[in-house]
């Protein structure tokens, strides 16, 4: 069992009071702006997970019916932690609980999602799901990526994380989880899809996500994805101080156009052109 010391590990539980008074000053400036759509999530968010046993990893709980799902889950966050954190440049700055949930409408009722292998809450919770995709090879992507969206939550805060583009979130967490969510899509795939013009166009609005782009899901992250390990392959300090800056708080738009000294559209281009010649020189050169 790991030491109180290790990484990621967890000491005693936050109170439930300060939770739900985060949760719902989130809940008040989200209405605000959306709706009621956020009110029942964070409602969703504050379900009591005492149903929910530990198992041997103290960062880990699950509802009895599914062992082998709790064995794999149990078994990939400690080498899936140390990723992340090398990956993002940082420790986990609270404590890692993910639950492992025995059904499908266990799950959904925590996450109001069917279709998903992980998800991250608003409560800095994850859920993983007992779907049949989610077998004990699949499982250490599937904890990786979502534990990239919580190590960005945990930084940014709430509303700060939900403000970023999704192509962003979702293409940082299938790069650093070795392509978690886009399972389905090769990076070959993917690259004749873009030749094709099946592609997404990277921005800085939140609300373009892979259905506004005509685009299966799978593919969205795996496009996504590419992008991301292209950013920090053409110039690794240049990433690393977009990352910085976005987890520190700083709008999306300055970090990244701060670091690689053009917009996302000119570096999105750059990236589709080394895609069809590999001698293109990297964006901001």
């Amino acid at each position: 069992m790991s030491s109180p010391h290790d990484r990621g590990s967890v000491p005693p539980r936050p109170k439930r009071t300060a939770r739900i008074f985060a949760l719902a000053v989130f809940a008040l400036g989200s209405i605000a702006v959306q709706g009621c759509a956020e009110l029942h999530e964070v409602a969703t968010a504050l379900r009591e997970t005492s149903d929910f046993a530990p198992t041997s990893d103290p960062r880990v709980f699950a509802e009895p019916g599914n062992e082998t799902l709790t064995a794999a889950t149990a078994a990939a966050v400690p080498g899936a932690i140390r990723r992340v954190e090398d990956a993002l440049g940082g420790p986990f700055t609270i404590p890692v609980r993910i639950y492992v949930c025995a059904t499908i409408d266990s799950y959904k009722r925590f996450t109001n999602s069917e279709r998903s292998g992980g998800n991250t809450t608003i409560a800095k919770k994850i859920f993983i799901s007992p779907k049949p995709e989610n077998t004990p090879q699949r499982i250490p992507a599937v904890v990786t990526h979502e534990l990239t969206h919580l190590h960005v939550a945990q930084r940014l805060g709430l509303w700060r994380t939900r403000g970023l583009p999704s192509w962003f979130s979702e293409g940082l967490a299938a790069f650093v989880s070795g392509g978690g969510g886009a399972e389905g899509v090769t990076e070959a795939d993917a690259a004749r899809e873009i030749r094709a013009g099946h592609l997404l166009t990277p921005g800085y609005s939140r609300n373009q996500t892979a259905s506004s782009f005509g685009l299966p899901a799978h593919l969205f992250y795996r496009q996504a994805a590419m992008f991301i390990g292209y950013l920090k392959d053409r110039d690794a300090s240049a990433f690393r101080h977009f990352m910085t800056s976005v987890e520190e708080g700083t709008a999306f738009q300055r970090s990244f156009e701060d670091a690689y000294r053009a917009d996302v559209g000119t570096a999105w281009g750059a990236f589709v052109a080394q895609l069809n010649d590999p001698r293109v020189p990297p964006v901001g050169q």
